[in-house]
């Protein structure tokens, strides 16, 4: 439970315990749930071995394609308007 709840306010720090107040910039957050194994969300992300429930799987990757846009919205491209 505790674990959807923080999926729904894009707060991981919250399912491990661990505060990770350096990593704010969406960026930076979608690329460590989609690289970094050490994140819990890695393998939900992935769900190579089909553990998870295909609507968390949803979730976490919607919330990464959520943090993506963020991403692009605060960088956007150069020579573009």
């Amino acid at each position: 439970m505790a674990l959807r709840h923080a999926l729904a306010i894009g707060e991981d720090h919250v399912v491990n315990g661990e505060s990770k107040t350096t990593e704010t910039n969406p960026g930076e957050l979608a690329r460590s749930v989609m690289h970094d194994k050490s994140n819990p969300l890695y393998e939900q992300y992935w769900n190579r071995e089909g553990k998870f429930p295909s609507s968390l799987v949803e979730s976490v990757r919607a919330k990464v394609i959520e943090w993506q846009r963020l991403e692009a919205a605060k960088n956007p491209p150069r020579g573009r308007r």
